[in-house]
């Protein structure tokens, strides 16, 4: 056996050495040959962004979640989760985002989703605070008169109206044709006012614009429940029916539109929070309405040789605010 087992190491050192000798003559075709060229990993494509408003909806007074709602949103369909919800939108922009739950004020927000890059996530939030729809707003109202004529031209700037002695005026404007002799009828807007959107002084505790929204409520409430907004299109309106006379025109006039002049009184308010009752309020918002105290409307007169135009204001119409009007002399709001 000892010599089965020597034989047997002396042919696998021979083996071995062999071996050797080879792997040394051909080292550099045989035993050490290299493998392909590695080449680097493509980077790979991001994917495209993605776009999400996130939100919940909560009672305003005591805070607790509300899960009988709707939502509805210009961005998309929204995919709820208790009081909470998300809505996948399609890219970057403003949308709306409305909320509609039994037994609270319906609410809608504006939301703004900025621009991401690929491979990146843009989330907006959009969180309601309802207030049910039998709350008695808080917050101390107070009237603190008139604008004044610095409040006035900032008011209609932002409108883009006019101020004239001391109010603001709107012009509306339409179409009708009549001829000379006959009578014309018109349908204009009478308009309720509004409130606008307001500025607060914080101390602490909620944000400006939950205080603004609070005030705009109180402020409501107080006034018995005016439109807000922040153009002439967001006022709560009427309509009147207006008859004008159209006399005997010549030389080729005749009737080719009306004109419209709404006027306004704007006046302030503050609404004062001290919501922990220590006398120190924690917010004092400054508020506007503007309340259509009279209107005055009259014809457009057209020359149909050469299509020059005129302001008949003889032959116009004025009222209050809410009431139609007789036959006016031009006096009123000139």
């Amino acid at each position: 056996m000892k010599v089965k087992s020597n034989v047997f190491g002396r042919n696998a050192k021979m083996a071995l050495a062999a071996f050797t000798v080879v792997c040394g003559t051909f080292a550099f075709t045989s035993c050490y040959q290299t493998g392909p060229d590695i080449k680097p990993e493509p980077t790979p494509t991001p994917e495209p962004a993605k776009y999400y408003i996130v939100g919940s909806v909560t009672d305003a007074v005591s805070g607790a979640g509300i899960t009988n709602y709707e939502v509805t949103s210009t961005a998309g369909t929204a995919t709820k989760s208790g009081s909470a919800f998300q809505i996948a939108a399609s890219g970057a922009g403003t949308y709306t985002v409305s909320i509609d739950a039994d037994g609270y004020v319906d609410v809608e927000k504006t939301i703004i989703v900025v621009a991401a890059s690929d491979g990146q996530i843009s989330t907006s939030n959009a969180d309601f605070a309802l207030f049910s729809i039998n709350y008695l707003p808080s917050g101390e109202v107070k009237h603190e008169g008139e604008a004044t004529p610095t409040e006035l031209t900032t008011m209609a700037t932002a409108l883009g109206i006019e101020v004239v002695d001391g109010v603001l005026r709107s012009v509306e404007s339409g179409d009708h044709e009549a001829n000379g002799g006959s009578k014309a009828e018109v349908s204009i807007d009478s308009y309720t006012g509004f409130i606008t959107p307001g500025e607060a002084t914080v101390t602490r505790a909620l944000s400006d614009k939950e205080y603004i929204e609070r005030a705009q409520q109180a402020l409501e409430y107080r006034l018995g429940n005016q439109s807000k907004g922040t153009a002439i299109a967001d006022f709560g309106k009427s309509p009147i029916e207006v008859t004008f006379n159209i006399p005997d025109l010549h030389d080729g006039y005749a009737m080719s539109g009306y004109k419209v002049w709404h006027f306004y009184a704007l006046n302030k308010y503050s609404v004062a929070f001290d919501d922990d009752m220590d006398g120190t309020p924690e917010a004092t918002v400054v508020l506007f309405t503007m309340d259509e105290t009279h209107w005055f409307a009259f014809p457009v007169y057209e020359d149909h040789h050469t299509g020059d135009t005129h302001d008949a204001h003889d032959d116009g119409h004025g009222g209050s605010n809410g009431a139609g009007g007789g036959a006016g002399d031009g006096s009123v709001g000139l």
